[in-house]
């Protein structure tokens, strides 16, 4: 632990102390059970977690799926029968599927309650949801807390877990899934810059339509000073609107983005398939101007696909107290990734035209091209439809 000092609550009166307990209960309960008319209190698939010297605080809506077998009609929902007859099953599924932990171990989950989540204006009515709270008994407040998730539906929409925490001034939002159902709730700046560099080198290396709009770029270069020009412009597009999106809070739908990046590969590729068909009826020599439009056209692009990093970036949490180093952290690990591509991409270039001639390198950015018009074509489609 960061410190052995214990933090305890002051002691009220011996005789007022188990009245002031079973106020707060009675006052949470009541929040619970007196829900909105027409909608959950708590948005499905999300949770709270106030940490203070009395504890680490817990208020979270569950989805039925991921409680067991407590569904008896197999409707999906769960009724107030059926939270009678199962609710030390819930209980005790609540308990080994949302932990809070410190350096020694599994913090105690103390006076859980679980109840109906209000639904279509009457708390007794069936509903897909349980509000679960109760209050975690923690060591030392102040020191390093961990929490590990696994209530987890099968579905999309059941499938994700948004926990925000806060400890005083410090806030955080985990995003927890089966993949990833884990993570430090109050880390350092330094935890969460390395925390996010990772992930962000990571977006790289998994999201092929980023990593082709990129080979389509570097494939029709002519040369090392257009590919430095166009990366440095494709590199500030994207991080300067990565950087106004998270900090200026806006958000564009993914339904609009992610077709969107779909056509900027579709876009470029036929782009460059016209300025080559242009390069060889002319006689002109190519020079900086002729890559100019590229430069242009390049930052467009950089654009939205910094509009999808940052929808990326969201879908990860956010940590409003070290934002700096999270965005900084996430920018140098995309940085970092796309070096790496374009120094693996530069390496192979060379080493085919070593090898086989200057002609074959036109057929790989011929194929290049054709597969980028292929896949992007086929993405924004898929998309559109999706949307």
């Amino acid at each position: 632990m960061a410190s052995s000092k214990q933090h305890r609550a002051p002691s009220a009166h011996p005789r007022l102390g188990p009245i002031l307990a079973l106020s707060r209960w009675l006052v949470c309960w009541l929040l619970v059970t007196t829900g909105a008319a027409h909608a959950h209190l708590m948005v499905a698939q999300r949770g709270t977690l106030r940490v203070d010297a009395k504890g680490a605080w817990l208020v979270v809506s569950v989805p039925v799926a991921a409680l067991g077998a407590v569904d008896d009609d197999a409707d999906g929902k769960l009724s107030a029968a059926e939270l009678r007859r199962h609710r030390g099953a819930i209980e005790a599924r609540v308990h080994g599927g949302l932990r809070v932990l410190d350096d020694a171990g599994p913090c105690p989950l103390e006076g859980l309650l679980v109840n109906l989540a209000a639904d279509h204006g009457s708390r007794l009515a069936p509903t897909d949801q349980v509000i679960a709270m109760g209050r975690y008994r923690l060591r030392d407040f102040e020191g390093a807390l961990r929490v590990e998730a696994d209530l987890f539906g099968r579905t999309a929409e059941t499938g994700t877990l948004y926990l925000s925490a806060t400890r005083g001034a410090a806030a955080r939002t985990l995003v927890l899934s089966a993949e990833h159902p884990g993570g430090d709730l109050f880390p350092g700046a330094r935890a969460v810059f390395g925390e996010r560099l990772v992930q962000g080198a990571e977006h790289i290396f998994g999201g092929l339509d980023h990593l082709l709009f990129l080979l389509v770029v570097l494939a029709a270069a002519s040369g090392l000073r257009e590919v430095l020009g166009l990366l440095t412009a494709f590199t500030l597009g994207h991080g300067a609107v990565l950087v106004g999106c998270v900090l200026f809070h806006i958000e564009v739908p993914a339904a609009v983005v992610e077709p969107a990046i779909a056509a900027t590969i579709v876009g470029m590729a036929a782009y460059d398939a016209r300025r080559r068909w242009r390069l060889r009826t002319s006689s002109a020599t190519p020079g900086p101007r002729r890559w100019l439009g590229r430069l242009v056209v390049v930052t467009g692009c950089a654009v939205i696909h910094g509009l999808g990093l940052a929808s990326a970036l969201e879908a990860l949490g956010d940590d409003q107290t070290h934002l700096v180093a999270g965005l900084a952290g996430f920018n140098l690990g995309i940085e970092a990734a796309q070096v790496a591509v374009v120094a693996v991409a530069a390496a192979s270039v060379w080493s085919l035209r070593r090898l086989a001639g200057a002609p074959k390198v036109q057929h790989l950015q011929l194929a290049t091209a054709a597969l980028a018009m292929v896949a992007g074509s086929a993405w924004l489609v898929e998309r559109l439809v999706a949307a």
